[in-house]
This record gives C-alpha cells, sequence and structure tokens, in this order.
C-alpha cells in the first residue's frame, strides 16, 4: 500500500482524461474479442451466457486489478494519479475496497452523474470513492480545487437522464434466444450509416 502524505488533490480534468483513457485501453482488448464471435445475417453478434458476463464484467476487473496490484489504471498512470486508501480500514482490507470502486465507478452508464458528485467536495472526491474510502491523488500540486455546486448538480441531472435513457436503448438492443445472448455489431452502425448517404 502507498503511502499518500507527499501526494496532492489532481486537477479534475486530469481525472476525465484518465478516464476516457481506460474507455481506450479497455476497448482495445474487447474490440478484437467481440470479432471473434458468429455474427447472424442481420449484423448480431451471437454470445454464449458466459462469454457475455464475461465481457460485461471485464471493465470491473481491468480496474480491480490495476489497483490493487499498481494503485493505479494505465489512464491514471499517464496522468501521474494514484488511487490510495482514505481510511485504516481501507489500507487493512485494500482489495474490498477496490473491487467496490470499481463496481461503483464502472457502471459507466451513469458515470457523469457519479462524477458530477466530486464537485461538492474540495478534496473533489466522488461517490465511489466515498463509498470505497479510496481517493485519488495527483504528485503535482496544482490550484486549489473550489467548489461548484450549481455546475455539479447541472452534471449530476444531466447524469442521470442520459445514463437512464442509455440503459434504456442498451436493455432494448440485447436479445436472449436459445441460451444465447444477441446485441449489435458496434461496426455495423457505421456502415448503416454510408449506406444511408
Amino acid at each position: 500500500m502507498m503511502e499518500h502524505q507527499f501526494y496532492f488533490v489532481p486537477s479534475t480534468w486530469k481525472r476525465v482524461f484518465a478516464w476516457w483513457l481506460d474507455q481506450v485501453f479497455i476497448w482495445m482488448v474487447l474490440a478484437p474479442i467481440l470479432m471473434m464471435f458468429p455474427q447472424t445475417e442481420d449484423g448480431w453478434i451471437q454470445l454464449s451466457l458466459p462469454w457475455a458476463i464475461m465481457l460485461f464484467l471485464y471493465p470491473v476487473l481491468f480496474e480491480t486489478l490495476a489497483l490493487y496490484f499498481l494503485n493505479t489504471t494505465p489512464g491514471k498512470w499517464i496522468f501521474n494519479l494514484r488511487v490510495v486508501a482514505a481510511s485504516p480500514a481501507a489500507t487493512e482490507h485494500w482489495g474490498v475496497h477496490v473491487l467496490i470502486r470499481s463496481l461503483i465507478s464502472y457502471f459507466g452508464i451513469f458515470f457523469w452523474a457519479i462524477f458530477a458528485t466530486a464537485f461538492f467536495r474540495y478534496d473533489r472526491t466522488h461517490l465511489a470513492d466515498w463509498i470505497a474510502e479510496t481517493r485519488v491523488v495527483g504528485s503535482h500540486a496544482g490550484r486549489s480545487p473550489k467548489l461548484r455546486p450549481v455546475f455539479g448538480m447541472s452534471l449530476l441531472i444531466l447524469g442521470l437522464v442520459q445514463g437512464w435513457a442509455s440503459m434504456t436503448v442498451q436493455i432494448s438492443n440485447v436479445e436472449y434466444e436459445d441460451g444465447f445472448i444477441y446485441i449489435p455489431d458496434p461496426t455495423s452502425f457505421a456502415s448503416e450509416m454510408e449506406d444511408e448517404e
């Protein structure tokens, strides 16, 4: 476990960019795997239930293992960010706490709503940090963060609305039949747009 008395509150935007980079790294693994599965004639990918569960949980596994062993993810590492324990209990049971943090953080449909809670705190910890008793820290001193309750509330409401709409669309685009999960091929959207033009 890393000591963090010499770390600083990181820039909010560094955290956002680090999260996006992690999404890129996650999809660099998921996209080739999805391409290996059979497709139906109308462009749906056929997954067995165990594979669907494994692919769904991969982002959680990605973050949990990275935080447990390295205290950072690839995206956070690029921006010199670390995740550290915020309490003695989190230090003692680090594996459980990073798993909790990963599960909450990667409920990605509501990412913006979860992240918006950081604007209500000077230390920029958000909902996942509060529950898991962790905090993200940087290695360089920056400007002191200010409370941004109006921006935070706007982002929170927008994140909840967008997350709900996204979840509704994603659930409606998943079909289960004869023990298989069918999802739309992510690459078929681009080809459909080309056909329409």
